[in-house]
């Protein structure tokens, strides 16, 4: 069972990489330069004290959502770095 769930758990975490590159809107072969870039971009964009005149609670869980995905592409950047 052990392997079931190994398997599964890296199915899910390879749907969550996938949505969050379609976050960023960037390919899968981008670069972690073009990644960090995007995400400032976006981050800037979305912050909520970026716009005063939308709503704020948009901003900011466009933000987190933003922020999340970042760190699920960084995180595998890294250990993919590891097991090389």
């Amino acid at each position: 069972t052990h392997c079931i769930s190994s398997a599964a758990s890296d199915v899910y975490k390879r749907q969550k990489l996938d949505e969050s590159f379609k976050v960023l809107g960037i390919n899968q072969d981008s670069t972690l330069k073009e990644i960090k870039t995007r995400y400032k971009v976006l981050a800037k964009k979305w912050h909520p004290d970026a716009q005063q005149n939308i709503k704020n609670e948009i901003n900011k869980d466009k933000f987190v959502i933003i922020s999340n995905a970042y760190k699920i592409i960084i995180k595998s950047f890294t250990e993919s770095k590891k097991n090389k």
